[in-house]
């Protein structure tokens, strides 16, 4: 599956190809201190691709170490606003329907600094495979579907997938209307600078009392079932992110 999550994101639409061939090549150098070997971009913790940033702009180590800090800056101040939030939602986080996986490598970490609680899958290890039950049993506040290289449209395709499961109608997340769908492609897919719009992201889902919805309708949608007749609502297309494409 991570492979396979490389590569589909690798190669859709808006990928900035050269910039990901460069990122990839950084991290087998192992700027980060560590045995190139051992590291691979599907498995890159938040700390870890801040380290592996520095080095991007071939030649302008100055700019990207700039960058870098704004990045942080603005994660830090997001982690600190939602870690005054009354409530920790419980998620789930979906990274491909059928089978059934949840998000590893870095949403975990991002979930938690969003505010969240996540449910399933570590930070810095693969995305694992999830039984149905799993799910059922955990019974989540939230779920955010966001596959490996899908956008937003690609994505409502496949939930009749889930709806058909058993128990799915019952879930406190489809009953309370927390089931949202999100760009995977454009902003949890890849490591890379546009991680902290993926953070922006998950804060405004996980607490629209304290961040507006500035992304709601191009970077993610709520997903709505109600009497058997689901709400789609076609985005708007993605916009082009202040730091290009990771």
């Amino acid at each position: 599956m991570e492979e396979y999550c490389l590569s589909a994101t690798n190669s859709a639409p808006g990928n900035n190809t050269l910039r990901w061939q460069r990122f990839r090549g950084i991290l087998r150098l192992g700027e980060a201190g560590e045995d190139p070997s051992d590291w691979r971009p599907s498995t890159y913790p938040v700390s870890g691709m801040h380290h592996a940033l520095r080095p991007l702009l071939a030649g302008r180590e100055r700019q990207g170490k700039r960058l870098v800090e704004q990045l942080k800056a603005r994660m830090a101040s997001i982690a600190e606003r939602s870690g005054a939030a009354q409530t920790r939602p419980r998620c789930a986080m979906i990274e491909w329907v059928d089978p059934l996986m949840a998000a590893g490598n870095w949403m975990p970490e991002l979930v938690q600094m969003a505010g969240g609680e996540n449910l399933f899958g570590a930070t810095g290890r693969p995305s694992p495979r999830l039984d149905w039950d799993q799910l059922v049993r955990a019974d989540p506040d939230l779920i955010l579907l966001h596959p490996c290289g899908f956008d937003i449209v690609r994505t409502l395709q496949d939930m009749p997938l889930l709806e058909r499961r058993p128990g799915w109608h019952e879930l406190k997340a489809v009953r309370r209307d927390r089931i949202f769908v999100a760009d995977g492609n454009q902003y949890f897919n890849r490591p890379g600078p546009r991680i902290v719009e993926s953070l922006e992201i998950l804060a405004e889902i996980l607490h629209p009392e304290v961040f507006p919805s500035s992304y709601e309708g191009k970077g993610w949608m709520r997903y709505s079932v109600e009497a058997g007749v689901n709400k789609r609502v076609a985005p708007d297309p993605p916009e082009t992110s202040t730091y290009g494409n990771s």
